[in-house]
């Protein structure tokens, strides 16, 4: 069985996601710690390529913790920063702002050695829907910046929310691929609420 769910918002925002990238610097690719491969959309690699990248397994405490540690030295070996969080009582968030702090000493250094001025941060939040995208950025903003919900698309456009210490991110809508071969994965998504 293969389910085909792509409603034109997703394939807007793939379109936009592509654009986007240009004028970012970092992707935080948020994925469900419960599923952290079927959590996974395989476009987002092929959209992302040559940008820093940091993944998060977000909803930490649904999770088994033993299962947490397996998988994210698993996913480590891509070459991908990978930290286990709880967007919902911060949990993990300390070790993402000294990441992103780092992120933004280093493009400061990279502008100043070009001979151009130093800017903030630019941050792309991408992942499938209701993984918890925006409640990520909320924490990270230390207020109510994105609207969230416990149902799929509540995201539909892009907003920049400018973070303390100058960092700005861009929320994204979820984006599923737009078809799902592994019936596995598709029951997966479904009892977590992606679908």
């Amino acid at each position: 069985m293969q389910i085909h769910w792509f409603p034109g918002h997703m394939a807007k925002a793939k379109r936009e996601i592509n654009e986007l990238l240009k004028l970012v610097d970092l992707v935080l690719e948020v994925r469900d710690a419960r599923i952290p491969v079927s959590s996974h959309n395989p476009d987002i690699n092929r959209l992302t390529a040559g940008k820093e990248r940091i993944i998060l397994l977000n909803k930490s405490d649904l999770a088994d913790s033993g299962a947490n540690t397996t998988w994210s030295k698993h996913l480590t070996q891509e070459q991908t920063a990978v930290l286990i969080v709880n967007a919902q009582n911060g949990e993990g968030f300390q070790s993402l702002l000294k990441l992103l702090k780092k992120s933004g000493t280093n493009l400061a250094a990279r502008l100043k050695e070009r001979g151009r001025l130093p800017r903030p941060l630019r941050i792309l939040v991408v992942g499938i829907p209701n993984v918890g995208k925006s409640t990520v950025l909320n924490r990270l903003a230390g207020r109510k910046a994105a609207r969230t919900g416990d149902l799929p698309g509540v995201t539909r456009g892009k907003q920049w929310i400018t973070l303390p210490g100058g960092m700005e991110m861009l929320d994204s809508p979820g984006l599923l691929p737009p078809k799902i071969d592994d019936q596995e994965v598709g029951i997966k998504l479904a009892m977590i609420g992606t679908i």
